[in-house]
C-alpha cells in the first residue's frame, strides 16, 4: 500500500514476528487485558503461527481481532483461524474505485479480495457464527464533497453481507505526515472535517474512527492500550511504534 510506512520506503526498522513464547509471556504479564489486536505494522497472515496465538487467546477467554489486506486468505487459513476462535476479522480496503485501489495497493486484485470476503462469510456461518467479519476502510478528503460517490462505495461493501464497516481517514499525526508520498498529503482530512461522513442506510454497522478513538479532540489510545512490538518493547501508539517507552518485563 503506497501510504503504508512499511512499503513506501520510509520504514527503517527490520521487521520481525513475535514468538509464541513471548506472546504467552505477554498474556501472563497482563492477565487483565481482554481485547487483543493481533496485527501491527504488517500483514498478520504472514505470521506462521497466527492460529496458534488465536487458540491460546481463546483458551484464556480473551477477545482477539485482526486486520488483513485479504491477499493471503485461503480456505485452509480461514478455517484454521475460525476453528482457533478468532472473534473479529476485518479486511482492509478503501472507499474508492477498484482501479484507484489497485493503483494505491500494489499487487492487490480487488475482485479476488471481494470473492474472499464472500467465502469467508460462508465459512464463518458454518464454523464459528459468532465471529464478526467486516471491512476496515480508508476514505480520503476528495470524497467528502461527493456524497453520492461515497454512498456507492459504502453500498458496494455493504452488499457483501459484512457485519461492520470501520471507516477512518488517512492518519493525520505528525509521525505519518512525513512518511506519506506527496500525492496523499492533500487527501488527509483535517480534524474539523473528520465527522462529515454522510450517514447512509446500511445493513452493516458503521463505525467512524474519530468517534471511537477521540474524546474532546484527543486520542485516547495511549491511555487505553499498550502497543507491544514483536521483540517485547512497548510503544504508546502504532502510529509512532518506533518510539519505545519500555518493555513488557519492566516493573509496573
Amino acid at each position: 500500500c503506497s501510504y503504508c510506512i512499511v512499503h513506501n520506503g520510509t520504514e527503517t526498522e527490520k521487521p520481525g514476528d513475535m514468538s509464541v513464547d513471548l506472546f504467552r509471556h505477554v498474556l501472563d504479564r497482563f492477565p487483565s487485558s481482554y481485547y487483543l489486536q493481533l496485527h501491527g505494522q504488517g500483514e498478520p497472515l504472514l505470521h506462521p503461527q497466527l492460529e496458534d496465538m488465536v487458540a491460546i487467546a481463546e483458551k484464556q477467554g480473551r477477545f482477539s481481532s485482526l486486520v488483513s489486506n485479504g491477499s493471503l486468505w485461503t480456505e485452509k487459513k480461514s478455517k484454521a483461524l475460525l476453528t482457533a476462535g478468532i472473534d473479529v476479522i476485518s479486511i482492509s480496503l478503501d472507499l474508492d474505485s477498484p482501479e484507484e485501489m489497485e493503483a494505491d495497493r500494489v499487487g492487490l486484485k480487488y475482485l479476488d479480495v471481494i470473492k474472499t470476503i464472500g467465502q469467508l462469510i460462508q465459512w464463518r456461518d458454518k464454523i464459528r457464527p459468532l465471529t464478526a467479519v467486516g471491512v476496515s476502510a480508508v476514505f480520503k478528503r476528495s470524497l467528502i464533497d461527493h456524497p453520492e460517490l461515497l454512498k456507492s462505495h459504502v453500498k458496494r461493501l455493504d452488499d457483501l453481507g459484512i457485519d461492520f464497516l470501520f471507516v477512518g481517514p488517512l492518519a493525520g499525526t505528525q509521525s505519518y505526515r512525513g512518511r506519506y508520498p506527496e500525492q496523499h498529503l492533500s487527501e488527509i482530512i483535517p480534524p474539523p472535517d473528520q465527522r462529515r461522513l454522510i450517514p447512509f442506510a446500511t445493513h452493516c454497522t458503521v463505525y467512524e474512527t474519530p468517534a471511537t478513538n477521540f474524546v474532546r479532540g484527543r486520542c485516547m489510545w495511549p491511555w487505553m492500550a499498550l502497543y507491544i512490538n514483536f521483540d517485547g518493547t512497548v510503544s504508546y501508539c502504532s502510529n509512532a511504534h518506533r518510539v519505545r517507552v519500555g518493555h513488557v518485563d519492566d516493573a509496573d
